[in-house]
């Protein structure tokens, strides 16, 4: 009974606060992964704005807050201060008031927000470093976490692990659902800046096709030389299509292509007879059912502008950055020897669709219809 007592009387430990924070963690995710899940299946089997799942985000956070608010004032515990035998408690020794349990959860909160930088690793450093064991969201709170009954190391570290597990495996769920992507360069300017984080829809392509004029995540195309990361392009060819590239403008299936999202007129032409190779059946020109132009060029000459046939199962995207974006016109692999055109992404490398911009708050914006 005296070791209970002393127990009861002590801190709670980094490892036991660290331990319950990984179950608490991944009831969070899970939280904010179901109303997420909810808009991204309803965006795409029935074709909705990206409305639906930017409010599902935003409802995520008043959710995780208020529960635990709720469970604090309540009982001073949440479920992994329950399996772990740990209480919150306010400054009269018992669970916190509903205002110390708010502003815990808060500082709490906003200190993951900032993990990102860095800062937010202090709020659980503190903890080592302080005899009454208090992170910096209990100093904010005037709150402490303490054991009320003796539990052994082996819970401990079982607890952990299923946390962790836990929470692993609802991030990897998610993922398929929607995931949000970081954009390094310009090309897709100026509809997605340098810096920018915007979230995709991972369903909309198991249940439809894509569209001409979308904002598409894709596999990096070996053809294109770059690291094997998603990259982000529009889609401008769909199968069977016809398109060129002339005159500053883009051409499918012989009319110009409404395009306001790229301003910029087009300098280059493409694809060039006789100066491009093509596999066969791609390249089509006046003597194989195709149409030609006659263009001047970038170093002044004059050419032939052929048409590309897309062919099934595949798809072309530029860049809206027309002039300066590794895409579809520029993307070439070696074959027999020889350097050849590879403009076309399979179907199965078109990853989901990109659906708004979330930061910075001054470019937020749709991006789910062209």
């Amino acid at each position: 009974m005296a070791s209970t007592d002393r127990a009861a009387l002590s801190y709670a430990g980094f490892w036991i606060r660290a331990s319950a924070a990984l179950v608490d963690v991944a009831i969070v995710n899970l939280m904010a992964l179901l109303p997420v899940a909810s808009a991204a299946i309803a965006s795409a089997a029935f074709d909705a704005s990206s409305v639906a799942l930017l409010a599902a985000i935003l409802l995520s956070p008043p959710l995780v807050i208020a529960y635990f608010t709720y469970c604090h004032a309540r009982w001073g515990q949440t479920l992994g201060k329950y399996l772990l035998a740990v209480q919150v408690q306010g400054r009269n020794g018992r669970p916190p008031t509903s205002t110390e349990a708010l502003v815990r959860t808060i500082v709490a909160c906003a200190s993951c927000l900032l993990l990102h930088w860095g800062i937010g690793a202090v709020d659980c450093l503190v903890v080592i470093f302080r005899r009454d064991r208090q992170a910096l969201h209990d100093i904010a709170a005037g709150t402490v976490v303490r054991r009320v009954r003796y539990i052994s190391r082996r819970r401990v570290f079982v607890v952990g692990l299923l946390g962790l597990t836990l929470t692993l495996a609802v991030a990897w769920v998610g993922s398929f659902l929607a995931h949000t992507f970081y954009l390094p360069s310009g090309v897709m300017q100026p509809t997605i800046q340098v810096g920018d984080r915007a979230m995709a829809n991972m369903l909309v392509y198991h249940w439809r096709e894509p569209r001409v004029g979308e904002v598409v995540v894709l596999r990096s195309p070996r053809a294109a030389n770059f690291r094997p990361y998603p990259i982000i392009r529009r889609v401008v060819g769909l199968p069977g299509d016809r398109l060129s590239v002339h005159d500053g403008r883009v051409y499918r299936n012989g009319q110009t292509l409404d395009e306001t999202y790229a301003p910029q007129p087009i300098r280059y032409s493409w694809p060039l007879v006789g100066r491009q190779e093509f596999a066969p059946g791609v390249l089509l020109t006046r003597d194989n059912g195709g149409r030609e132009w006659k263009c001047r060029l970038e170093d002044g000459s004059t050419g032939r502008v052929g048409e590309v046939l897309v062919p099934a199962a595949s798809y072309m995207v530029l860049g809206d950055n027309r002039n300066d974006s590794n895409d579809s016109p520029r993307w070439m692999e070696q074959s027999d020897g020889h350097a050849q055109s590879a403009p076309f992404v399979p179907r199965t490398d078109l990853l989901g669709r990109m659906e708004f911009i979330y930061y910075p708050l001054a470019h937020a914006r749709d991006l789910s219809a062209p």
